[in-house]
C-alpha cells in the first residue's frame, strides 16, 4: 500500500505540476495577448500622430519665394508704423530737445544779456562771443581742439594751400647788444614782387 500511496502522491504531483505549467503558460498567453494588443494599439496611435504631422506639415510648407514675401512684407509694415510714430512725436521730440537746450544755454544767454546791456564801456558783440567760444575750447584742456576764427582760419588756409601776398621777403627780428631791435631780411622768396624790384 505505501508504494500504491506514493505512486498516487507522485501521480497528484505531477498533475499539479502540470496544472501549474498550463496555468502559466495560459497567463504567459494572456500576458502575450495583451502585449501584443498593447503594441498594435501603440503602432496604431503612431502611425495616426505620424498622418496627423504629415497633414500639419503638408498645410505649414513654405517655399522660399513665400518666406522671402513674408519677411519683405513685414520689413515694409514695421517701417511704415515707425515712420508714422515718428512722424507724429517730431513735433513733441525737437520740443523737448529745444526746451533741454534752452534751459542749458539761458544762464550763459542771461548773462551775455547782463554784459552787453549793462557794462560801463561799449562791448564788441562779436568779439565777445568769440571770446566765450574760445573759453569754452580752453576749458576742455586739450591742446588739439581749439576755435579758429574767421580771421586764423583764412591765414590758416593760406598757411596750407602754400599761398601768399606781401612782399615776398622773410624778415627776422634780432636783439644787438645795447637791446635795441633790429629787423633783417633773411630771404627774397622766388618770383616774388621783392625779388622783381630787386
Amino acid at each position: 500500500m505505501k508504494k500504491e500511496d506514493e505512486k498516487i502522491k507522485e501521480d497528484d504531483l505531477h498533475s499539479e505540476k502540470e496544472d501549474k505549467k498550463e496555468e502559466n503558460i495560459k497567463v504567459n498567453n494572456h500576458k502575450d495577448k495583451s502585449k501584443k494588443t498593447t503594441k498594435k494599439a501603440k503602432i496604431g496611435l503612431k502611425i495616426n500622430r505620424k498622418k496627423e504631422n504629415d497633414e500639419i506639415q503638408d498645410n505649414l510648407d513654405f517655399n522660399l519665394l513665400e518666406v522671402v514675401i513674408i519677411v519683405l512684407i513685414t520689413g515694409i509694415v514695421v517701417s511704415v508704423v515707425s515712420g508714422l510714430i515718428v512722424f507724429n512725436n517730431y513735433d513733441k521730440i525737437v520740443k523737448n530737445n529745444a526746451e533741454r537746450t534752452n534751459v542749458e544755454l539761458s544762464e550763459f544767454i542771461e548773462n551775455y544779456n547782463k554784459i552787453v546791456d549793462n557794462y560801463v564801456d561799449e562791448v564788441d558783440k562779436k568779439e565777445l562771443i568769440q571770446n566765450a567760444i574760445k573759453g569754452m575750447y580752453n576749458y576742455l584742456g586739450d591742446d588739439y581742439t581749439m576755435y579758429i576764427d574767421e580771421n586764423e582760419s583764412e591765414n590758416l588756409e593760406n598757411q596750407l594751400t602754400g599761398e601768399y601776398t606781401g612782399l615776398g621777403v622773410e624778415i627776422a627780428t634780432y636783439v644787438s647788444e645795447n637791446s635795441t631791435n633790429t629787423n633783417i631780411i633773411t630771404k627774397v622768396f622766388k618770383d616774388s614782387s621783392a625779388e622783381k624790384a630787386g
